[in-house]
């Protein structure tokens, strides 16, 4: 059970990565909102989902630009989320 986070996660690299490619410059977009069907581990059904991977140990250290008012998050492989700078993350 306390894998099943990182698991999701490597599965659905590994999916998006043979449907679309791989790279930090790939990020899907759904084209709808998630149903009972959707193979995504918790998923909310009123939200619209982008889902890219980075390798920082592939490709170093990199600048994100986000749009502002951008609603998202960042998180790791368990699925913990990576506060911005100054932010911090209670368990």
């Amino acid at each position: 059970m306390w894998a099943m986070p990182a698991i999701m996660t490597l599965g659905m690299q590994a999916g998006s990565e043979k449907a679309f490619g791989a790279g930090y410059n790939v990020l899907p977009i759904w084209k709808s909102l998630t149903d009972a069907k959707t193979l995504v581990f918790t998923p909310n059904t009123v939200t619209m989902y982008a889902v890219g991977y980075l390798d920082l140990g592939k490709d170093g250290p990199l600048v994100m630009e986000l749009p502002p008012k951008l609603q998202g998050f960042l998180s790791d492989y368990w699925g913990v989320p990576i506060p911005v700078e100054g932010a911090k993350f209670r368990r």
